[in-house]
């Protein structure tokens, strides 16, 4: 009966390699999403070519890296190299959709801080010229002009409070540089927004991949068959005789049933005994010769 028992060792592995595969799948399918999203959104629409573009070409990418590296153990090295530089194009331009849509996302927050920010700062600069032209205007005396432009400050003043604090327009890149010595806040903006969609490319991309070798097959070659030397052994008549004999015989026997005389046959027998081949043992009268 067959054994269908999996070994620990190799069910283990093939447990860690379905969930490899499925994680990828799910990151996969998350990087899909947000870019079918975004592109949805710059088209107006879910049913476009560019929305069908960024579905195929993410599946191709993915299944494009685990087709050249099962083509390559399979020797297929030319089938490899095109199936590889067809992923570089798909990484290429999946990693680029990707990080555009997450840099539109960046651009269009850090523009609405920038858009809430504006009467604040339009108000600040107001109060700052009219307090310039107060000083002016009081230093020589507290006339009706001098008045008017400190009413001016007072009503820029409850202005500038109503509009509340400014909102920082990258709150996470001021945290990161102040934690890290060196980096500004221009840097983090620049590059932090890139982590997140390249880390979700190669997860999806490198989890699939490890997860199909993980769960295929072992690639089983047929091995030739091993020669080996056949060597003829040349059987002994005395020694092809009593392995016919159902118990020991005589010397007589021997000779009557080898058709040589009884001299020659003890002969040979006491070579065969010397070769440790035969024994004799004296039953009576009579030598019994029997196979050792």
């Amino acid at each position: 009966m067959p054994e269908t028992t999996m070994r620990p060792g190799r069910a283990a592995s093939a447990l860690g390699s379905g969930a490899a595969f499925s994680t990828g799948l799910a990151c996969l399918a998350v990087d899909i999403w947000t870019n079918v999203d975004f592109i949805a959104g710059v088209d107006g629409s879910y049913w476009s070519s560019s929305v069908a573009a960024v579905v195929v070409v993410a599946i191709a990418t993915a299944v494009a890296l685990s087709a050249a590296g099962a083509s390559t153990r399979r020797g297929h090295l030319g089938i490899a190299a095109g199936l590889f530089a067809g992923f570089l194009c798909g990484a290429a331009f999946s990693l680029s959709a990707t990080l555009d849509r997450v840099a539109s996302a960046r651009d269009a927050a850090v523009q609405r801080a920038r858009a809430a920010n504006a009467p604040l700062h339009e108000a600040r600069q107001a109060l700052t010229e009219t307090r310039t032209a107060r000083d002016a205007e009081c230093a020589t005396g507290r006339g009706p002009k001098c008045r008017s432009l400190e009413a001016k400050v007072d009503e820029l003043r409850r202005e500038l409070g109503g509009l509340g604090a400014e909102r920082v327009e990258d709150s996470m890149g001021v945290r990161i540089a102040a934690m890290i010595p060196g980096l500004t806040p221009e840097q983090v903006q620049l590059y932090q927004p890139v982590f997140l969609p390249v880390a979700l490319f190669l997860f999806a991309n490198f989890l699939i991949a490890f997860g199909l070798a993980g769960l295929a097959p072992p690639n089983r070659r047929e091995t030739p068959p091993k020669i080996i030397d056949a060597q003829v052994v040349e059987i002994d008549p005395v020694v092809a005789v009593l392995q016919e004999q159902r118990g020991p015989v005589s010397n007589r026997k021997l000779a009557r049933i080898m058709g040589w005389s009884e001299a020659t046959t003890s002969r040979r027998v006491e070579a065969l005994a010397r070769e440790g081949k035969v024994s004799k043992t004296r039953d009576g009268r009579a030598i019994a010769i029997r196979l050792t």
